[in-house]
């Protein structure tokens, strides 16, 4: 495996991982501002600990089925997404 097929492996794979974790902090940053004791703390950290455990879950599921390339690539060319106007 050259080395652009593994940057270009590593970057899709970061990209599958930065959504579920994304959602995670941000839940985790509203229960934190909501509950402003040790309790939003603690649930702030869960939350963004689940939401990393989730992206790589994911991320990783994607690798070994059929690879974060193709995967990446399949999610993009749904034919929905290709809608054209006439």
């Amino acid at each position: 495996m050259n080395i652009l097929h593994r940057f270009l492996a590593t970057a899709t794979w970061v990209q599958i991982f930065i959504s579920p974790f994304i959602l995670g902090l941000v839940l985790g940053a509203l229960s934190w501002y909501y509950l402003p004791e040790w309790w939003g703390l603690g649930l702030g950290i869960l939350g963004a600990l689940l939401g990393g455990g989730a992206g790589i879950w994911l991320a990783e599921k994607a690798r070994r089925s059929t690879g974060t390339i193709e995967f990446m690539s399949r999610t993009r060319s749904h034919p929905e997404l290709r809608h054209e106007e006439k």
